[in-house]
């Protein structure tokens, strides 16, 4: 008679479960970015040192806290495997288009990498909708044509995937104005007609791919040029592994009181900086992002914020699509904290500053900006790392845990 081991049995039984739809682990990569095109130099910038040459009036980019997390989509028969960034500030699934054009600003007009299009000529079961397709964004948009095909989220290699049995309208954009990947939108669909079947994390709940309504977002910090590990993103269920327990929650709200559900928002109730309270203005809410690689904010906030930055510091503007920047001290030191609900979140100078610049007491850019147009905050990478995050679509609620740092992301983050 056979004897087994429970530990294996176990071990065998989470695999299957990971394996059969009720829980989905996508694996994330992460890799820098340079989160600034080019913008206006000032005479007030400090000269160089004589052995030590720095890019745009001697500011240092924020190359290793400006991070991009991508994971694995397979689109059609036979699949095309792309790299798309997960993003819980929008709601609908779209991918460059063969031949795809990129119009950002500040840069001159290319056509996207044929590895990074879908080609829809090479799909036998892609179908023509005869729709259009258009997604804004706070600091761009993406424009072309909707198609229908087959979907599978993640990738066999890595892991656990989530596939739909049935063909889900894709956008395909003819042009892009801010990104050089796809994205896969994780929020809650802006219009139930137009984006039925497009808001893929919705089809899969009404479908039961998965058996709870949540999903649970990790971020991990890279300091390397490219990172496997980046984190991952588990549908169907909190992670456990990388998360301690949920230590509060807060409610999704609509940005505007009038308006429904659309991203996973919540209401500000007060911000402090340094302990100090920050007056706010107006009704503000802050959404969770993981599209974003910075923390953006309404141009109000933005100019309080910078005020209490200890040092010199300055908000400059962006050439091209102007949007305003913040240089500061490398080595300012602060922390912002975002109280909802009876919880403190907080973002602090070490999560907005380069980790290890060439002069710890020059001029360093912050990842934070504004656009004259934006009203709340984006609460984009820099922020998301700091926590586990679960967003809640049965009970309309945002829940924060800590990050458990193993041994090996530590070491990865000192190098």
């Amino acid at each position: 008679m056979v004897r087994f081991n429970h530990n294996i049995c176990l071990f065998f039984l989470l695999l299957w479960v990971k394996g059969h739809g009720n829980v989905v682990e996508i694996k994330l990569s992460a890799r820098p970015l340079l989160n600034f095109t080019k913008v206006k130099r000032e005479p007030s910038f400090p000269k160089p040192e004589p052995n030590i040459t720095l890019e745009e009036g001697f500011v240092e980019r924020l190359k290793d806290q400006s991070l991009k997390y991508t994971g694995k989509v397979s689109i059609g028969s036979p699949p095309q495997v792309l790299d798309v960034v997960f993003d819980t500030g929008s709601s609908v699934l779209w991918l460059p288009k063969y031949g795809c054009h990129y119009a950002i600003p500040g840069r001159a007009m290319h056509f996207a990498l044929y590895d990074r299009t879908f080609n829809r000529l090479r799909s036998r079961t892609a179908e023509e909708t005869g729709l259009v397709f258009e997604s804004r964004y706070a600091i761009g948009h993406a424009a072309g044509e909707q198609i229908k095909d087959y979907v599978m989220i993640g990738n066999k290699k890595l892991g656990s995937v989530l596939s739909f049995p049935k063909k889900v309208r894709i956008g395909l954009a003819k042009e892009v104005s801010f990104t050089t990947d796809g994205i896969l939108g994780l929020g809650f669909p802006r219009d139930l007609e137009e984006s039925k079947g497009t808001s893929l994390i919705h089809e899969a709940i009404r479908t039961k791919l998965f058996s709870k309504p949540i999903f649970t977002t990790v971020l991990i910090q890279c300091s390397k040029e490219f990172c496997e590990n980046g984190g991952r993103i588990t549908l169907g269920g909190t992670d456990p592994e990388s998360c301690t327990e949920a230590f509060g929650s807060t409610k999704v709200v609509p940005l505007h009181y009038d308006r429904p559900l659309t991203h996973w928002a919540f209401e500000v109730h007060d911000l402090h900086m340094n302990e100090e309270r920050i007056q706010m203005d107006s009704y503000l809410v802050a959404v969770s992002d993981t599209g974003s690689n910075t923390i953006m904010l309404p141009e109000w906030l933005l100019n309080k914020i910078v005020a209490r930055i200890p040092g010199d510091k300055e908000i400059i503007q962006r050439i091209g699509d102007g949007t305003l920047v913040v240089k500061a001290r490398c080595n300012a030191n602060f922390t912002l904290t975002i109280k909802t609900n009876h919880m403190d979140l907080e973002l602090s100078s070490k999560s907005l500053l380069p980790a290890n610049p060439i002069r710890p007491t020059g001029f360093c850019y912050l990842n934070l900006s504004s656009s004259s147009t934006l009203k709340v905050m984006l609460l984009g990478a820099p922020f998301m790392r700091n926590y586990c995050v679960i967003h809640d679509f049965g009970t309309k609620e945002l829940r924060f845990a800590y990050l458990k740092r193993g041994d090996e992301e530590k070491e990865e983050f000192k190098a």
